[in-house]
């Protein structure tokens, strides 16, 4: 298969020391964290009229238009995702600029700049699932919660082996969540929280995703400030009627200082399986995969999957093995970097043939499913 990991023109990339970004949200937020590190940030662009003239640690956050005269002096790293980074890139077409020259997504610049020119491996986004328990049942559940017949909290010693191992091969994960079902259901949360401490420094965003149902202990609580740990809460109050639990949650969060990312309003894409199997071809799977760009890959056992809803498709038997939908980290030599640059490769949705077989059966995360649902929808 011919390489995703050189899109970036070396002229444009490989001497890059200023750069600006486009998009101050959550991923925005987190990838700046990290690009402060290695680049000077001349400006950040955001759409959002809101976020205009904010401040983020020297540098303001400017519109499109304001930055008109300095786009074309600097790269560009978009960090945004799927359906809203291709608005972005048509924004920035339409200004001249050329993709992969002028600008880039962030994912493609984190993988490939820092393997091709600092001979590092280093994955955007890596969730670890922790639990198929949950305290919602909800119907369009993107790891199927309601059709998995025994559920169950995977075993510590189990989570140890996959955390060594996927640091063993991977020198750094801007990105990585703890998620279930509902994470704060797991009675050994505290452990894991603490095998992943291990390898803090090579973490970004270290974070658990809840769906705010669930107040955490005063063990867990003092996990979470130790490390640095954020919480990122899906709110289906508009679906569900939890609201006073919600509010306690945020309120116990905010009371210990911990960082809250608080996702309102929400609408889902129904993927319509298992119940409804969408028919792609193969042809027009390619495309269907390329639209979704997934960008949640998922470590479990001694695998990275490419998706997170596949993955479940699998594991719990609702769909065939599929082999090239994940990657065997006990198979991948850790002295041998283009061994290991295949881990990148299938983070990069780079598989055989272009999809993988749950494409052709999914509705995907991308432009091309325009069936958007209510959040959380309960199955009863």
């Amino acid at each position: 298969m011919e390489t995703k990991l050189n899109k970036l023109c070396d002229e444009s990339w490989k001497n890059l020391k200023d750069i600006i970004v486009f998009g101050y949200g959550r991923y925005g937020r987190r990838a700046l964290s990290y690009l402060k590190k290695d680049f000077n940030i001349i400006a950040i662009i955001d759409n959002d009229i809101q976020k205009r003239d904010q401040i983020v640690d020297g540098v303001k956050v400017i519109n499109f238009n304001d930055a008109l005269e300095i786009i074309y002096k600097y790269n560009i790293i978009v960090t945004v995702q799927g359906f809203y980074y291709q608005e972005i890139c048509k924004q920035l077409e339409d200004a001249g600029l050329v993709e992969h020259i002028n600008f880039t997504t962030w994912i493609q610049f984190f993988t490939e700049w820092y393997y091709k020119y600092k001979r590092m491996i280093c994955v955007e986004k890596t969730d670890i699932p922790i639990t198929s328990f949950c305290s919602l049942n909800c119907k369009n559940c993107s790891v199927f919660t309601p059709y998995i017949k025994k559920k169950k909290h995977e075993k510590i010693d189990d989570i140890r082996k996959s955390v060594d191992l996927f640091f063993e091969k991977v020198d750094k994960v801007l990105d990585m969540n703890l998620y279930g079902g509902e994470p704060f259901l797991h009675p050994q949360l505290c452990e894991i929280i603490d095998i992943l401490a291990n390898y803090r420094d090579r973490i970004g965003y270290l974070g658990i995703i809840t769906n705010g149902t669930i107040i955490p202990d005063e063990k867990v609580i003092d996990a979470l400030k130790r490390y640095n740990i954020g919480i990122s809460i899906s709110d289906y109050t508009k679906s569900i009627d939890y609201a006073d639990k919600l509010e306690e949650l945020c309120r116990v969060l905010e009371y210990h200082k911990i960082s809250i990312t608080r996702t309102k309003n929400m609408v889902w894409f129904d993927l319509g399986f298992p119940p409804v199997k969408i028919k792609y071809n193969e042809s027009s799977a390619k495309k269907h995969m390329e639209y979704c760009n997934m960008a949640c890959h998922d470590l479990i056992g001694s695998k990275i999957y490419y998706c997170i809803a596949d993955r479940a498709a699998q594991m719990e038997g609702l769909i065939a093995p599929d082999g090239k939908s994940y990657i065997n980290l006990m198979e991948v030599d850790k002295n041998d970097l283009e061994a290991r640059k295949e881990i990148l490769e299938l983070c990069a949705g780079n598989v055989e043939g272009g999809y993988l077989e749950f494409c052709k059966i999914c509705g995907g995360y991308g432009h091309d499913n325009q069936s958007i649902i209510p959040a959380a929808r309960q199955k009863y």
